[in-house]
C-alpha cells in the first residue's frame, strides 16, 4: 500500500552495492505487463484472514445459513483483500509508467503490498499522480463493485454479504493511505506539496518527516485522552493506529533523510585502463551489473564510442565465450556510436534533462568532454536537478578526489 524507489534508501555506490542483483522472489508473475511478487509465507495469511472473517464477520450477516456457508465467504472475501491491494499497487504502477517511470516490480508482503519504482519521481507533479493514483483505484474498485451488486440481484443473498464487503474493504483502504503521514501515499502527496512550494526535495523530505511525527503525536494524544476520560470504544483502535503508524514512519525515515553527495553516484576509475579492463571490474560484481550498463571506450580520456553492457552479456551467455577471450579485436564488434542518453556531461544541462532517457542504468560521466567515471544515471540526474538549479543555470564547479 506505498510506493518506493528500489535505490533511494541506499548509498549509491557503483562497486559494492547498487549494482548487486536485488534478491527476488521464489513466487513470481506477470500481471498486466509488471513484474508481481508475494512473500511465501502471504498464502498462509490469507488463510488466516479468511478464517478470523469466517468466525467474526460474516456469521453475524448470515444467521439462518449452515456454518460452512461462512467459511466459503471468509475464503473469497481473503482472497478479493488480496486482489484488492494488487490493484490498489496497480494503480500505483500503470500511473507510474505512463509518467516515463520504470517500475521494479509489484510486492505483496504479509500485510499490504509495495510498488517498488527503479528511480525516483523527477517533479512534485509525478510524484503526487503517483501517490494517489492508488488509493483513487480502490475508490474505482469499490465503485465497480457497487454497480455489479446494483445491478444484479444480489442486495440480499450472500454474493450481497460478500460484495458489501469487497466494496467496504476498497473504501478503507483507500482512506487509510491517504492519512498524510509517510510512507503512506497521503505522506508522498504531503512531500510533493512541500516539495512544490518550497523547490527542494530533500527539504520537502525533512518536513515531511516532521509533519508525519506531529500528525502522530496527535493522534496518540487522542487515543490516551479518549482513555483516560471518555471511553468511546474507539481508543483502543486509535493508540493502535498511532503506534503502527510509528512503526511505519520509523522504516520509511531513511528514505526521508537521505541526502547523498555527488561522490555517492560516481564510481571513478584510472583513464587509462581499456575497456576490457572495465568489463572485468563489473563482471567481478556479477553479470547483473554488466547488463545495466554502458562500457565507455577512451582517446586520450575522450569519450569516442559506448560498448552495451547488454550486448556484451549476450555474447557471454549465448556464444559461450569467456571473459578472458574479450581481447581488442573481439571487443571492435561491440562498438556503438555515442547517442543522447549514453551518458551525462556535467557542463552540457540537455544531457540530464528529465525528458532524456537513458540507454543503461550506468553509464558514463563527463566534466566538459572529459571523462569522470561511470555513474548512477536516473540518481545522478535527480541530483544534479535537485542542487544545481537547472533553471537558474548556476555553474557546476566539480573537484573529486
Amino acid at each position: 500500500m506505498r510506493i518506493e524507489a528500489s535505490s533511494v534508501q541506499q548509498k549509491a555506490q557503483f562497486p559494492n552495492q547498487v549494482l548487486m542483483k536485488p534478491t527476488s522472489s521464489r513466487l513470481s508473475w506477470r500481471i498486466a505487463g509488471f513484474r508481481v511478487t508475494i512473500d511465501p509465507l502471504l498464502p498462509v495469511v490469507i488463510i488466516l484472514i479468511g478464517w478470523l472473517l469466517s468466525e467474526r464477520y460474516f456469521p453475524i450477516h448470515t444467521i439462518g445459513y449452515v456454518p460452512e456457508i461462512n467459511y466459503l465467504l471468509g475464503g473469497i472475501a481473503s482472497i478479493l483483500l488480496t486482489f484488492s491491494i494488487l490493484f490498489h499497487e496497480l494503480g500505483h504502477a500503470i500511473v507510474a509508467v505512463r509518467s516515463n517511470l520504470q517500475i521494479e516490480r509489484i510486492h505483496l508482503f504479509l500485510f499490504g503490498g509495495m510498488a517498488e519504482l527503479k528511480h525516483r519521481p523527477l517533479t512534485p507533479l509525478q510524484e503526487l499522480s503517483i501517490a494517489i493514483s492508488g488509493p483513487l483505484f480502490s475508490f474505482l474498485l469499490a465503485a465497480i463493485f457497487w454497480v455489479i451488486g446494483y445491478l444484479t440481484p444480489a442486495s440480499e443473498n450472500l454474493v450481497g454479504v460478500a460484495l458489501m464487503f469487497v466494496i467496504q474493504i476498497n473504501v478503507l483502504l483507500g482512506l487509510f493511505n491517504l492519512i498524510p503521514i509517510f510512507p503512506l501515499d497521503g505522506g508522498r502527496a504531503l512531500r510533493a506539496f512541500y516539495w512544490y512550494i518550497g523547490r527542494r526535495y530533500i527539504g520537502a523530505s525533512k518536513a515531511t518527516l516532521y509533519t508525519s511525527y506531529t500528525l502522530i503525536g496527535i493522534i496518540l494524544i487522542i487515543g490516551v485522552i479518549d482513555l483516560m476520560f471518555y471511553e468511546s470504544g474507539y481508543e483502543t483502535i486509535t493508540i493502535l493506529l498511532a503506534i503502527y503508524l510509528i512503526y511505519t514512519v520509523f522504516k520509511g525515515r531513511t528514505e526521508l533523510m537521505h541526502a547523498p553527495t555527488l561522490e555517492d553516484y560516481i564510481y571513478t576509475f584510472d583513464p587509462t585502463e581499456d575497456s576490457k579492463a572495465l568489463i572485468d571490474q563489473v563482471l567481478h560484481l556479477n553479470d547483473y551489473s554488466l547488463r545495466r550498463a554502458i562500457i565507455p571506450v577512451l582517446e586520450d580520456g575522450v569519450l569516442v564510442k559506448v560498448i552495451r553492457g547488454q550486448h556484451v552479456h549476450n555474447a557471454l551467455v549465448l556464444q559461450k565465450i569467456t571473459s578472458d577471450q574479450l581481447h581488442y579485436d573481439g571487443l571492435l564488434s561491440f562498438y556503438a556510436d555515442v547517442n543522447m542518453g549514453d551518458f551525462i556531461d556535467l557542463a552540457e544541462k540537455n544531457t540530464y534533462d528529465r525528458k532524456i532517457r537513458y540507454s543503461a542504468d550506468f553509464i558514463p560521466l563527463l566534466n566538459n568532454k572529459a571523462f569522470v567515471g561511470l555513474c548512477d544515471a536516473y540518481e545522478l540526474r535527480f541530483w544534479l536537478r535537485e542542487n544545481l538549479c537547472v533553471e537558474t543555470h548556476n555553474p557546476i564547479n566539480f573537484v573529486i578526489e
